[in-house]
């Protein structure tokens, strides 16, 4: 029984600490991949002259994995015919997309501050906002690449470490 106890903890601690690790890891493609996609709604928008909901909509046809989730949610939620605007749309979508993903809390206020200019100025503020807002994802993405070689592997071994260290003093 104490066997079966000190492996069920070994167990779930080592694997706490890799999902803690791969999300660690996965954060920095995540922010590469918003910024693609603020790049290709930017294009959209200015380009294109699209509007919002059909630019969120090829964006998220131009990405793969969970950033093209944000931008569809955010389409989905302009085009539900509720009279929302699009920075609500946006605010929605990220409130939807954020527990999922590997992303911090920084990394989410910066795409919040987006959702307060899309789609209520004309095409050049709109770029100015989805610059900025692409500057700091990539700061972010900087800190976040930083992030996962110091600590990626301190939270894939710590976790086993850590159910060890637990099923040493248990027993």
């Amino acid at each position: 029984m104490k066997l079966l106890g000190s492996l069920l903890v070994l167990a779930a601690s080592g694997l706490t600490g890799l999902r803690m690790a791969g999300s660690c890891r996965r954060r920095p493609g995540e922010l590469a991949a918003l910024r693609s996609g603020l790049q290709l709604l930017e294009t959209e928008i200015v380009y294109g002259s699209t509007p919002l909901p059909a630019a969120l909509r090829q964006v998220a046809a131009g990405l793969s994995g969970p950033a093209a989730r944000l931008f569809d949610q955010a389409a989905a939620a302009l085009e539900s015919g509720r009279g929302i605007t699009g920075g609500e749309g946006w605010t929605r979508a990220l409130e939807a997309y954020y527990p999922a993903s590997a992303l911090r809390p920084e990394d989410a206020a910066a795409l919040r501050l987006l959702g307060s200019s899309l789609g209520a100025s004309d095409r050049h503020e709109q770029v100015k906002h989805l610059n900025l807002c692409r500057e700091r994802l990539a700061h972010l993405e900087g800190q976040a690449q930083d992030h996962a070689g110091r600590y990626g592997r301190v939270w894939g071994y710590g976790g086993f470490l850590t159910g060890l260290l637990v099923v040493l003093v248990l027993f």
